[in-house]
């Protein structure tokens, strides 16, 4: 019986080390080592890039803005904010030239906060790459953060199409985040995010109430409607998907744009009540997942009594 070893070096990783294999071609596994392999999930995250748009003096759902918070741990630490276009430093954010700046808040001194206007940023310094940095010096320690990035264009139609904009308003406390909004401005602490989706048409559903009268004919009490609506996402990266989920989706007010060119409806700063997230589908190799988020209309006036 002849025996012969032989070494595997698998190019895809399938299998690293050696085996053995009998004169009738049978492999034995003799030792297995792991394939060592470099790769950063990080990668597939920070690829992404949000398309946001504006056009000067039009209105609100043509021009983009962009929220960020940074909270302090003793009055002495410093957040410098910065905004980049196409990788090189265009400004340090200390007033509202680009946006509004909060340099503190009433209730919460310790907190630094930034609403990026691009329709500020458009007529200053044109279309392009964006991205805000900030340079956090906590307790002596030195951190940084990066925002996505994000591609300003002149707003149209056609540019915006396939994509949704998610804009919220928060003026309560959610216990996970580390940050309070409560009583934070007035009207509630503003944060939007265009995906790519679309807001599928409006579902009517009735609901009523009837008696039976004394001869067992219905009688109407009240009838209403009620619109149910489903936000389906495509792929986001979790960087994104977990603060539209776990924050965005809580907050006091939910306002909802839908620039599909083809959708049954022109759907336009709708206001609508979160009512179940029904759906994740998860894509690995993509490091991404997209959402079914249902909604119901936030004010239901549908309603027809006889009483």
């Amino acid at each position: 019986m002849i025996i012969q070893e032989i070494a595997n070096t698998n190019p895809q990783g399938v299998f690293n080390g050696s085996a053995t294999m009998l004169d009738d071609n049978t492999p034995i596994l003799l030792t297995l080592e792991p394939t060592q392999i470099d790769f950063c999930q990080c990668k597939c995250q920070y690829d992404y890039k949000e398309n946001v748009f504006a056009k000067v003096g039009q209105e609100d759902w043509k021009n983009d803005k962009r929220s960020f918070l940074f909270k302090k741990a003793i009055a002495l630490d410093t957040i410098v904010i910065k905004l980049y276009k196409n990788g090189i430093e265009l400004a340090t954010i200390t007033d509202d030239t680009y946006g509004t700046y909060y340099s503190t808040f009433t209730e919460q001194p310790l907190y630094v906060g930034f609403v990026l206007d691009f329709e500020k940023v458009y007529p200053l310094s044109g279309a392009g790459e964006y991205q805000i940095k900030a340079v956090k010096t906590i307790m002596g320690v030195i951190t940084e953060y990066e925002s996505q990035k994000f591609i300003l264009k002149e707003y149209s139609d056609l540019a915006a199409n396939n994509t949704v904009l998610i804009e919220t308003y928060n003026t309560g406390t959610i216990l996970s985040s580390a940050f309070d909004y409560k009583d934070l401005i007035d009207g509630g602490w503003y944060q939007a995010f265009r995906v790519k989706g679309i807001l599928l048409p409006k579902k009517p559903k009735l609901e009523t109430d009837t008696l039976l009268d004394q001869d067992y004919n219905k009688i109407q009490v009240q009838d209403k409607i009620i619109n149910e609506w489903e936000l389906e996402t495509y792929p986001i990266p979790s960087e994104i998907s977990n603060i539209i989920i776990y924050d965005n989706l809580l907050a006091n007010r939910i306002i909802i744009s839908d620039y599909n060119l083809y959708n049954e409806e022109v759907i336009k700063e709708k206001e609508l009540f979160l009512n179940d997230i029904s759906e994740k589908t998860t894509y690995l190799k993509l490091g991404r997942s997209k959402f079914l988020i249902k909604f119901v209309d936030k004010q239901e006036n549908i309603v027809k009594n006889n009483f």
